[in-house]
C-alpha cells in the first residue's frame, strides 16, 4: 500500500471538508472533530420545532448519521436498525388526538419513543405526522398492530398506520429499503468515524413553553391549509380576518 492511499484511508477531514468549512463542524484541540454547537457548550434548547418530541430514542444521532450518509454516500449501520411505524392523522383534530395518545403510551411504557407534529417535507404525502421508533423489525410490527389497534379505536378507523425502515429520504435517494446493500467500504469509514468524530446524542428537551410554541404552530399550519378542525381551537373565530368581498349579487 502506497503512503498516500494509507494516508487517504484515514482522511476524515477530506470528508468533511465542505460542513467545517461552513463552520458546522470543527477539528477540535483533542483531535476529533465535533459539532460546533455542541463544543461551544451545551446546546440551547430549540424552540422552533414543528415536532412534540413526545419521548426520544436513548443515543440518537440523527443529524450526525444524516450528515454522514450526504459525505460519505452510504446509509449509516445505526439507521439500517432504526424500524418505524408511521401514522398519518387527516386533521388538526386527529393530531391533537394522537399527542394524547402517545403522552398516554408513554406514560404506560417508557420505552415507547415517539413524536407528533406537521409534515413540511415536500416528499411526505401528508400534512400531519406521528412516528414510533424501534431498534428492530420484530418489535417494530409488535408494536405496529399496538399502534394499529389503538388509533383505529381511539381516533378514528381511517387513519393510515404504517410499518416502515428508516428515513424517507434514504429511500428517496438510495431506492427500496429492501433492496439496499452498504457499499464494501461503509464498514471502513464507520470506524474511522467512531474514532475520529465526537458525536453527542440528540436528546432534545422541550419545556411546556417549547411545547406551546409548537402547537400554536400546528394550529396556524391547519389554518393555512385550510384544514377545518382548526376551528375547534379557535372557538370558531378565523385567524385572519377574511378579505372584504364584492359578489356581484351583492350590488342588488
Amino acid at each position: 500500500m502506497s503512503a498516500y492511499k494509507a494516508i487517504t484511508d484515514h482522511d476524515l477531514i477530506s470528508w468533511f471538508q465542505m460542513p467545517l468549512e461552513q463552520g458546522k463542524y470543527i477539528l477540535a484541540p483533542d483531535g476529533k472533530i465535533w459539532s460546533a454547537e455542541e463544543y461551544s457548550g451545551k446546546p440551547k434548547l430549540a424552540f422552533d420545532w414543528n415536532w412534540h418530541y413526545v419521548n426520544n430514542p436513548p443515543d440518537a444521532s440523527c443529524e450526525w448519521l444524516h450528515d454522514i450518509c450526504s459525505l460519505f454516500n452510504f446509509i449509516p449501520t445505526r439507521c439500517l436498525g432504526c424500524w418505524k411505524v408511521v401514522v398519518r392523522p387527516n386533521t388538526l383534530q386527529q393530531l391533537f388526538s394522537l399527542q394524547g395518545l402517545m403522552l398516554e403510551m408513554v406514560a404506560q411504557d417508557p420505552t415507547c419513543y415517539c413524536k407528533c407534529g406537521t409534515e413540511a417535507r415536500p416528499y411526505v404525502f401528508g400534512n400531519y405526522g406521528g412516528y414510533f421508533y424501534q431498534t428492530s423489525k420484530e418489535a417494530m410490527q409488535e408494536r405496529y398492530l399496538q399502534v394499529r389497534d389503538l388509533v383505529h379505536e381511539k381516533i378514528h378507523p381511517t387513519v393510515k398506520v404504517i410499518p416502515k425502515r428508516y428515513c424517507s429520504e434514504y429511500e428517496k435517494d438510495f431506492g427500496p429499503s429492501d433492496k439496499y446493500e452498504q457499499p464494501e467500504y461503509a464498514a471502513h469509514w464507520e470506524k474511522e468515524i467512531a474514532d475520529g468524530c465526537h458525536i453527542v446524542p440528540f436528546e432534545e428537551i422541550q419545556p411546556d413553553l417549547a411545547i406551546r410554541k409548537v402547537m400554536r404552530e400546528w394550529i396556524k399550519f391547519a389554518w393555512s391549509i385550510g384544514d377545518p378542525t382548526v376551528y375547534l381551537y379557535t372557538e370558531g373565530a378565523a385567524l385572519i380576518a377574511p378579505p372584504v368581498t364584492y359578489y356581484p349579487e351583492e350590488n342588488k
